[in-house]
Protein backbone atom coordinates (compact mmCIF):
# COMPACT_ATOMS: atom_id res chain seq x y z
CA UNK A 1 0.00 0.00 0.00
CA UNK A 2 1.52 3.29 -0.90
CA UNK A 3 1.13 6.69 1.29
CA UNK A 4 -1.43 7.79 -0.82
CA UNK A 5 -3.87 4.75 -0.39
CA UNK A 6 -3.22 4.86 3.42
CA UNK A 7 -4.35 8.22 3.65
CA UNK A 8 -7.08 8.18 1.72
CA UNK A 9 -7.91 4.93 4.09
CA UNK A 10 -7.34 7.28 7.13
CA UNK A 11 -9.62 9.65 5.91
CA UNK A 12 -12.55 7.33 5.18
CA UNK A 13 -12.09 5.64 8.71
CA UNK A 14 -12.48 9.17 9.83
CA UNK A 15 -15.45 9.89 8.07
CA UNK A 16 -16.95 6.46 9.12
CA UNK A 17 -16.51 7.27 12.84
CA UNK A 18 -17.96 10.55 12.31
CA UNK A 19 -21.02 9.17 10.51
CA UNK A 20 -21.44 6.81 13.10
CA UNK A 21 -20.97 9.33 15.78
CA UNK A 22 -23.49 11.89 14.36
CA UNK A 23 -26.28 8.76 13.48
CA UNK A 24 -25.42 8.02 17.19
CA UNK A 25 -26.27 11.31 18.05
CA UNK A 26 -29.23 12.59 15.37
CA UNK A 27 -30.69 9.12 15.06
CA UNK A 28 -30.35 9.48 11.02
CA UNK A 29 -26.91 10.14 8.98
CA UNK A 30 -26.44 12.62 7.22
CA UNK A 31 -27.80 12.57 3.88
CA UNK A 32 -31.54 12.08 5.25
CA UNK A 33 -31.26 15.29 7.29
CA UNK A 34 -33.40 17.71 5.65
CA UNK A 35 -32.19 20.80 4.90
CA UNK A 36 -34.17 23.15 6.42
CA UNK A 37 -33.97 21.93 9.98
CA UNK A 38 -30.18 22.99 10.00
CA UNK A 39 -28.20 26.17 9.69
CA UNK A 40 -25.50 24.59 7.66
CA UNK A 41 -23.57 27.60 7.59
CA UNK A 42 -23.88 28.09 11.47
CA UNK A 43 -22.93 24.77 11.98
CA UNK A 44 -19.55 24.58 9.65
CA UNK A 45 -19.03 28.00 11.80
CA UNK A 46 -19.41 26.00 14.86
CA UNK A 47 -17.10 23.84 13.92
CA UNK A 48 -14.11 25.78 12.47
CA UNK A 49 -14.13 27.41 15.77
CA UNK A 50 -14.23 24.33 17.65
CA UNK A 51 -11.32 23.05 14.92
CA UNK A 52 -9.60 26.37 16.07
CA UNK A 53 -9.70 26.03 19.56
CA UNK A 54 -8.83 22.25 19.27
CA UNK A 55 -5.34 23.77 17.01
CA UNK A 56 -4.88 26.64 19.87
CA UNK A 57 -4.93 24.41 22.14
CA UNK A 58 -2.19 22.07 20.98
CA UNK A 59 -0.08 24.31 19.91
CA UNK A 60 -0.32 25.53 23.83
CA UNK A 61 0.81 22.08 25.22
CA UNK A 62 3.65 21.82 21.99
CA UNK A 63 4.99 25.41 23.35
CA UNK A 64 4.30 24.14 26.97
CA UNK A 65 6.32 21.11 26.10
CA UNK A 66 9.28 23.13 24.23
CA UNK A 67 9.60 24.99 27.62
CA UNK A 68 9.93 22.04 29.53
CA UNK A 69 12.20 20.65 27.09
CA UNK A 70 14.42 23.86 27.29
CA UNK A 71 14.45 23.72 30.77
CA UNK A 72 15.44 20.19 31.47
CA UNK A 73 17.81 20.68 28.97
CA UNK A 74 19.23 23.74 30.71
CA UNK A 75 19.32 21.24 33.69
CA UNK A 76 21.18 18.78 31.98
CA UNK A 77 23.79 21.07 30.50
CA UNK A 78 24.10 22.69 34.54
CA UNK A 79 24.18 18.84 35.63
CA UNK A 80 27.39 18.35 32.59
CA UNK A 81 29.03 21.63 33.80
CA UNK A 82 29.00 20.43 37.47
CA UNK A 83 30.12 16.60 36.00
CA UNK A 84 32.96 18.27 34.08
CA UNK A 85 34.24 20.10 36.95
CA UNK A 86 33.88 17.33 39.27
CA UNK A 87 35.73 15.18 36.58
CA UNK A 88 38.57 18.15 36.56
CA UNK A 89 39.07 17.89 40.69
CA UNK A 90 38.69 14.58 40.63
CA UNK A 91 41.59 14.10 37.99
CA UNK A 92 43.86 16.93 39.73
CA UNK A 93 43.45 14.63 42.74
CA UNK A 94 44.31 11.83 40.78
CA UNK A 95 47.60 13.85 39.55
CA UNK A 96 48.07 14.78 43.74
CA UNK A 97 47.99 11.42 45.14
CA UNK A 98 50.28 10.28 42.19
CA UNK A 99 52.90 13.01 43.14
CA UNK A 100 52.07 12.26 47.29
CA UNK A 101 52.61 8.58 46.18
CA UNK A 102 56.08 9.49 44.57
CA UNK A 103 57.27 11.56 47.11
CA UNK A 104 56.42 9.22 49.63
CA UNK A 105 58.46 6.51 47.57
CA UNK A 106 61.14 8.85 47.03
CA UNK A 107 61.20 9.62 51.04
CA UNK A 108 60.78 5.73 51.42
CA UNK A 109 64.10 5.04 49.44
CA UNK A 110 66.06 8.23 50.70
CA UNK A 111 65.04 6.29 54.60
CA UNK A 112 66.59 2.86 52.64
CA UNK A 113 69.53 4.40 51.53
CA UNK A 114 69.95 6.12 55.45
CA UNK A 115 69.76 2.68 56.78
CA UNK A 116 71.79 1.12 54.43
CA UNK A 117 74.48 3.61 55.13
CA UNK A 118 74.13 3.18 58.69
CA UNK A 119 74.11 -0.47 58.29
CA UNK A 120 77.19 0.02 56.65
CA UNK A 121 78.82 2.20 59.45
CA UNK A 122 77.85 -0.43 61.89
CA UNK A 123 79.62 -3.30 59.51
CA UNK A 124 82.60 -1.17 59.62
CA UNK A 125 82.35 -1.03 62.96
CA UNK A 126 82.51 -4.82 63.70
CA UNK A 127 85.45 -4.84 61.49
CA UNK A 128 86.81 -2.39 64.01
CA UNK A 129 85.49 -4.61 67.13
CA UNK A 130 87.38 -7.74 65.07
CA UNK A 131 90.61 -6.35 65.55
CA UNK A 132 90.17 -4.32 68.86
CA UNK A 133 89.08 -7.66 70.55
CA UNK A 134 90.94 -10.56 68.71
CA UNK A 135 87.51 -12.34 68.66
CA UNK A 136 85.49 -12.96 65.34
CA UNK A 137 83.19 -14.92 67.48
CA UNK A 138 81.90 -12.01 69.15
CA UNK A 139 81.13 -9.83 66.19
CA UNK A 140 79.16 -12.47 64.86
CA UNK A 141 77.17 -12.82 68.49
CA UNK A 142 76.78 -8.99 67.91
CA UNK A 143 75.81 -9.38 64.34
CA UNK A 144 72.98 -12.13 65.41
CA UNK A 145 71.67 -10.28 68.55
CA UNK A 146 71.49 -6.89 65.58
CA UNK A 147 69.53 -9.98 63.35
CA UNK A 148 67.23 -11.15 66.31
CA UNK A 149 66.71 -7.74 67.36
CA UNK A 150 65.92 -6.54 63.73
CA UNK A 151 63.45 -9.85 63.23
CA UNK A 152 61.22 -9.27 66.31
CA UNK A 153 60.40 -5.83 65.15
CA UNK A 154 62.79 -3.27 67.27
CA UNK A 155 63.09 -0.29 65.27
CA UNK A 156 66.86 -0.06 63.41
CA UNK A 157 67.46 3.61 64.84
CA UNK A 158 67.69 1.63 68.26
CA UNK A 159 69.49 -1.11 67.69
CA UNK A 160 72.47 0.77 65.91
CA UNK A 161 72.34 2.89 68.88
CA UNK A 162 72.90 -0.41 71.20
CA UNK A 163 75.45 -1.59 69.25
CA UNK A 164 77.32 1.85 69.16
CA UNK A 165 77.00 1.61 72.79
CA UNK A 166 78.07 -1.39 72.85
CA UNK A 167 81.22 -0.89 70.48
CA UNK A 168 82.27 2.19 73.52
CA UNK A 169 82.43 -0.25 76.28
CA UNK A 170 84.40 -2.70 74.20
CA UNK A 171 86.53 0.13 73.23
CA UNK A 172 86.71 1.55 77.22
CA UNK A 173 87.60 -2.14 78.31
CA UNK A 174 90.16 -2.95 75.74
CA UNK A 175 91.66 0.23 76.31
CA UNK A 176 92.11 -0.43 79.94
CA UNK A 177 93.52 -3.07 79.34
CA UNK A 178 96.85 -1.82 77.37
Amino acid sequence: MNIKEKILNNISDLIDKQNAKGLKKYGHPLEDCPARDYDWQNMIIEELIDALQYQQKQMQESEDEKLELAVANENLLKENRVYKNRIGELEKLQTDSKLNLLNRIHSERNKNDRLRQKVNNIEKEIVNLIAITGSETTSVQLLQSLNKALLAGVEPHRVFNALYVLSEIVLRRVTLNE
